[in-house]
């Protein structure tokens, strides 16, 4: 990728073809090379049934030399790689890959990073995004055991702890409220939720609460999920971010500038070693609540 007749952000993309199914240990080796003052970025995804992964990216000059990567890629089902090169602020940077290699992809079972099975019982391949959803899949209740972050707020917090911010998401009983009347776990009015009131604070003000940081490596299944209930116009925006130990990534947002909505997200968050979870309300100009 060269910056010669290119404008800053425009992008290079190289993709592989798409393969059906990759084994557990399935690897990918290239070599890079980046060099000049304004060179741009280079990024690796991994994209596959269930979300787009980056697993690699550099950002700048590179010693003007050639560098190995070596990244995991793991299994996964229709799964293929993108090279993607984003031109820097001036056409003074090249950026090139070379022998590029995919190993021991070979499948070696027939679930997926991304797929559960239950410990006993049904043996199929199940959609690990249906695993820590409140709702046990499995015989043995192994699909809902060993949940991280998992929360209803019907009893506390559960671990999850409000931020710094000027507003608080606080634990409310649903007959509170005319909008919504009931949670979404017991379905019920008096049932529990976090809500933003509407009647605190001004446009622009936040609140937010974090999932203290999982000082452990996830697996490539790794999703985040949530209910969320908005209702009026211009109530807000609902942004959930990931922490994988260096910066926060915004993985989902929601303006609340709709009619009526009472629905699931289920954000992507893939491989990392580690990871905190941050749920940020940020209050606008309507009279409405956001939970």
């Amino acid at each position: 990728s060269s910056g010669i007749n290119a404008e800053y952000g425009d992008q290079a993309i190289f993709s592989s073809p798409k393969f059906p199914l990759t084994g557990s240990v399935c690897n990918l080796e290239f070599w890079y090379h980046m060099a000049g003052p304004h060179v741009g970025q280079l990024s690796v995804y991994v994209n596959h049934s269930y979300g787009d992964e980056e697993v690699f990216k550099k950002q700048g000059p590179q010693s003007n030399l050639w560098n190995q990567a070596s990244i995991p890629v793991g299994s996964h089902r229709n799964v293929n790689i993108s090279f993607i090169g984003t031109i820097g602020v001036s056409f003074q940077g090249d950026m090139a890959i070379d022998d590029v290699k995919l190993t021991n992809c070979k499948p070696t079972g027939t679930c997926t990073d991304e797929e559960f099975i239950c410990s006993t019982g049904n043996t199929s391949c199940t959609d690990a995004r249906k695993v820590c959803d409140f709702v046990s899949d499995c015989t043995d209740n192994s699909d809902e055991t060993n949940c991280k972050g998992l929360c209803s707020f019907e009893v506390d917090y559960c671990g999850w702890q409000n931020g710094s911010n000027p507003l608080q998401l606080a634990r409310v009983q649903s007959s509170r409220y005319g909008h919504p009347n009931y949670d979404h776990t017991t379905m019920k009015n008096g049932g529990w939720f976090l809500a933003l009131d509407a009647g605190k604070g001004k446009a622009g003000d936040k609140a937010s609460i974090i999932y203290p940081q999982i000082a452990q490596a996830t697996k490539g299944k790794c999703y985040f999920s949530l209910w969320y209930h908005i209702e009026g116009k211009d109530v807000g925006t609902i942004n959930v971010y990931a922490n994988d130990g260096s910066s926060d990534k915004n993985v989902w947002t929601m303006s609340a500038d709709s009619e009526l909505a009472g629905m699931k997200v289920v954000s992507f968050i893939g491989r990392v070693s580690s990871i905190a979870v941050t749920i940020e309300v940020v209050k606008g100009n309507g009279n409405q609540v956001i939970s």
